[in-house]
C-alpha cells in the first residue's frame, strides 16, 4: 500500500484530468500532468511506510540520534518535583504503576535505517521497581549537585536496554526533597506527559484534579491580501533560516565559531527561587490592552539576556544585534488511550535584546507574537517535516534543522501548570521545575499554584559566568515591578 502522503498526492493529480477534460487547462497541459502523476506513483511505491501510524518527527529522530544528531547529543528531560518531606519509595512506586497503561514506557525504541520505520518492542517481563530508586543527600547543596548531574547525563544516565525513562528520589536531610522524573524526549511531549502526572495527583482535600482548559487566542482577522503577503514572508523565513546567518556573536552565543556538529557536554543548570505570578500581572497592567503574560515574561528573559551582556562587557551589544529564540509549539492532535504522542514545532523569534529602551522592547515582542497568531510557519514547518520523513529524507531534514539550531541561540517557553497546590505521592507538592539539556541553552517558565518557576540549562561553553544568569533576572524582575510607568 502506498503511504498516506503518496495516496494524498495520487488523489491531488487525478483530481486535475477531468478538469484537463473539460478545457480548464490547454491542451500542452497534458504531457505535464501525465509526468506529475506518474512521478507521484513512483514516489508513492518507494515512499517507506509507517508501522506506527502515532510514530512523530520528533520522537523517531531522538531514538535514531546516533545516525542523526551529533555524537553526545542528550535527548531526555529532567522533570523535577519539590517536596517538604520526602515521599515514601511506596508511594512512588505505587503512582508510578500508572505508567504501565501507556505503551511507550514498558517498551523499547528500535531504530531503523528510515525514521519514519522505527517502532516499539514491548518489554517482555516489565517492573516497575526496576525503574525507581531512592538516595539519600546530605543536603540541599548535594540535592542540586546530583539534579544538575542527572540533567547534563553524566549520573545515572538512561539504560537503552530499558524502557527510556527512570525516578530518582533524592531524600534530602537537611533541605527540600526533590522526586527526579528523568525520560527520553521520545516518550512524548508536554501535551501528552502533563496528563499522566496530573492524574497521579489530587488536591489537597484529596478529591480527583481536572486540568482547566483554556482556548487560545487566534488574533483578529486580517484582510487577505496581507494574509497572503504574511504567507510568502513565512515561507522566505522559514526556508532562509538554515542557510541564514548565525546569531551576533556574543557572550551568550558563539556558535558562529564552532562547526555544526561539534557538541559538547558543557551545560550548567540555573534557576531562581520562585516568584509570584502577581508580580506578572501587575507588570501586566502597566502595558497596553492587548498584552499578554507571554510578552511579559519574554521581555523579562531579553532585559535578563541585556544585563549580563551589559556586566560582561560584551562589545557587540548595539540596536542592530541578533539574538533569537525558538519556541516550541505543541501540535493539535487526536487523542487515543494509553497512547503518548510528541508533535512539536520550534519557531524561530527574536529576542531585541540590542534596544536599551523597554518600551521599544515590549512593542517588538509584543508585535512578532501577535504576527505569529497569523503565521503559518507552525503548520508549514509540520507540513515539510511529515513529508521529508514519509519520502525517506531523514538525514536533509535533520541536517537542516541542525543548521537551524545551529545558527540560533535559545529555546524558550513558557507554561501554565496548576493553580491550586495538589498532593502528589501523598505529600504537597512545593514546586515544579522542567528542564531540557539540549544543544542550545534552555530556559522553561512554569506557573504553580500562585507562583513561577524558572529553569535552565546553559550552554557553559559560551555563557560562562551562568549563575550570573539568576541575578541579572532577579534584577530585572524588581526593576520591571518598580518602575510605575512603562513609557506608554
Amino acid at each position: 500500500m502506498p503511504s498516506v502522503l503518496g495516496r494524498n498526492l495520487g488523489i491531488a493529480f487525478l483530481s486535475l484530468v477531468p478538469l484537463w477534460y473539460i478545457g480548464f487547462f490547454g491542451s500542452y497541459f497534458f504531457h505535464l500532468l501525465e509526468t506529475l502523476i506518474i512521478a507521484c506513483f513512483v514516489a508513492a511505491a518507494l515512499t517507506p511506510k509507517w508501522p506506527d501510524p502515532l510514530m512523530d518527527p520528533v520522537a523517531s529522530a531522538c531514538i535514531n540520534k546516533k545516525r542523526l544528531l551529533p555524537a553526545g547529543a542528550q535527548t531526555h528531560l529532567t522533570l523535577v518535583l519539590y517536596f517538604k518531606k520526602c515521599p515514601t519509595l511506596q508511594a512512588v512506586t505505587e503512582s508510578f504503576r500508572s505508567l504501565g497503561n501507556y505503551e511507550r514506557f514498558h517498551s523499547i525504541p528500535i531504530p531503523a535505517k528510515h525514521s519514519c520505520e522505527t517502532s516499539w518492542k514491548k518489554i517482555d517481563k516489565f517492573e516497575i521497581t526496576d525503574y525507581i530508586g531512592h538516595y539519600v543527600v546530605a543536603n540541599s547543596a548535594e540535592r542540586e549537585k546530583q539534579v544538575n548531574d542527572i540533567t547534563v547525563g553524566t549520573l545515572r544516565p538512561l539504560d537503552p536496554a530499558k524502557s527510556l525513562w527512570r525516578v530518582d528520589i533524592l531524600d534530602c536531610q537537611d533541605g527540600d526533597s526533590v522526586v527526579v522524573w528523568i525520560l527520553d524526549h521520545s516518550m512524548g511531549d508536554a501535551l501528552s506527559l502533563l496528563p499522566i502526572g496530573l492524574n497521579m495527583a489530587t488536591t489537597l482535600d484529596g478529591k480527583p484534579y481536572s486540568m482547566p482548559t483554556f482556548e487560545p487566542n487566534r488574533g483578529t482577522s486580517v484582510p487577505i491580501l496581507q494574509r497572503l503577503k504574511s504567507a510568502l514572508a513565512d515561507v522566505q523565513e522559514v526556508a532562509s533560516v538554515p542557510t541564514g546567518p548565525f546569531d551576533t556573536p556574543s557572550n551568550w552565543n558563539r556558535n558562529a565559531e564552532k562547526k555544526v556538529f561539534d557538541y559538547d557536554s558543557n551545560r550548567q543548570i540555573a534557576t531562581i527561587p520562585d516568584f509570584d505570578f502577581n508580580h506578572i500581572l501587575e507588570i501586566k497592567k502597566k502595558l497596553p490592552a492587548g498584552y499578554t503574560v507571554n510578552d511579559v515574561f519574554t521581555a523579562l528573559f531579553t532585559g535578563t539576556i541585556r544585563r549580563y551582556l551589559e556586566k560582561t562587557g560584551d562589545q557587540n551589544l548595539n540596536e542592530k544585534m541578533l539574538l533569537r529564540g525558538q519556541a516550541p509549539f505543541a501540535l493539535p492532535r487526536p487523542q487515543y488511550p494509553n497512547k503518548t504522542q510528541n508533535k512539536l514545532a520550534f519557531v524561530v523569534f527574536r529576542f531585541p535584546v540590542g534596544l536599551p529602551s523597554l518600551k521599544r522592547r515590549f512593542e517588538a515582542i509584543h508585535t512578532e507574537f501577535v504576527n505569529l497568531k497569523t503565521s503559518i510557519r507552525v503548520p508549514l514547518l509540520t507540513f515539510i517535516t511529515n513529508a521529508a520523513l514519509a519520502l525517506g529524507l531523514d538525514n536533509p531534514l535533520c541536517d537542516a534543522n541542525l543548521q537551524q539550531w545551529h545558527r540560533t541561540s535559545c529555546i524558550f517557553s513558557n507554561v501554565a501548570g496548576p493553580r491550586e497546590q495538589l498532593l502528589l505521592f501523598g505529600e504537597p507538592l512545593l514546586s515544579f521545575k522542567p528542564y531540557y539539556c539540549n544543544m542550545l541553552s534552555q530556559a522553561i517558565f512554569f506557573s504553580y499554584a500562585g507562583k513561577v518557576s524558572l529553569a535552565m540549562v546553559l550552554d557553559s561553553s559560551n555563557i560562562k559566568k551562568p549563575h550570573m544568569i539568576g541575578e541579572c533576572f532577579k534584577e530585572e524582575l524588581e526593576a520591571l515591578s518598580s518602575i510605575d510607568s512603562l513609557g506608554f
